[in-house]
């Protein structure tokens, strides 16, 4: 994706859900 920081809460957008913000602490890195 891009520089997505690991493990750190910050606010993204779901892009099916456009307008609905929240807070994501989730590790993208999934290996």
């Amino acid at each position: 994706m891009g520089s997505l920081s690991e493990c750190t809460p910050q606010l993204i957008v779901d892009p099916e859900m456009p307008g609905i913000w929240m807070m994501s602490p989730i590790n993208f890195s999934d290996s």
